[in-house]
């Protein structure tokens, strides 16, 4: 997991750099990287072929947090950013949380953890396996597995992947992370669903996918518990 702090009080990344460290002492994948300067931040990025999680400083001589976030949000999609503020009322649509300034243990820790876990959903994957190819696939770049005849096909947003597997298996192990079986031979990734109809499900990407009077009930029913934690409700 690949951190960085961005902020030019050297003392206070020391601090934060510290918690993170103490957090989880038997991670020894964690890579930290202290910088005060947006331009360094880029230049890290860019080498590190980019941050898990990144502390932002709102406030920096060289720039505003906010801006400097949107951009590097653009080139890491993926990033999970937290603001830090000297105002504890700071609020950024953009942050995953806003950390008011000077930062309490216990809140950090909170904090943390919950990107911690976020970072974990973000790069769960599965390896599809055809002949001598094996290919890794992030789950959020999933949209839509279809099945037939002990195939599979993966759809996913850089092109589609066949394996050998049977659509009730991969549910088994897709399910828990927001995954949808509409139809006796279609899985859907709920995270691209636009709309449900009557007979389909509308993706994101403009595809459709079958839906089944028996699996209909049950695919609005999670697609309901999905959005609860999701999404807003109006």
């Amino acid at each position: 997991m690949k951190i960085c702090i961005l902020d030019d009080d050297a003392a206070f990344a020391r601090l934060l750099g510290r918690l993170i460290t103490d957090f989880d002492k038997t991670n020894s994948d964690l890579s930290l990287t202290l910088i005060d300067s947006a331009c360094l931040l880029f230049e890290n990025a860019k080498q590190a072929n980019g941050f898990d999680i990144v502390f932002i400083s709102v406030e920096l001589p060289d720039g505003n947090g906010i801006a400097i976030a949107e951009q590097l949000k653009n080139i890491s999609p993926k990033t999970i950013i937290i603001f830090m503020s000297d105002y504890r009322d700071f609020f950024s649509p953009q942050a995953f949380y806003c950390l008011a300034k000077p930062i309490r243990e216990d809140e950090f820790n909170a904090v943390f953890a919950l990107a911690v876990k976020k970072y974990i959903e973000i790069n769960q994957s599965i390896v599809v396996k055809w002949q001598n190819l094996r290919t890794r696939i992030a789950l959020d770049e999933i949209s839509f597995i279809e099945g037939y005849n002990r195939h599979l096909i993966v759809h996913t947003v850089n092109g589609n992947f066949e394996t050998v597997g049977k659509i009730p298996d991969i549910y088994a192990v897709l399910q828990p992370q927001g995954f949808v079986r509409t139809h006796q031979g279609f899985i859907v990734n709920m995270h691209y669903i636009r709309a449900i109809e009557a007979d389909s499900v509308l993706l994101t990407n403009g595809h459709r996918v079958m839906m089944s009077v028996r699996m209909r009930h049950e695919t609005l029913l999670a697609y309901d518990n999905f959005t609860d934690k999701q999404c807003l409700i109006i």
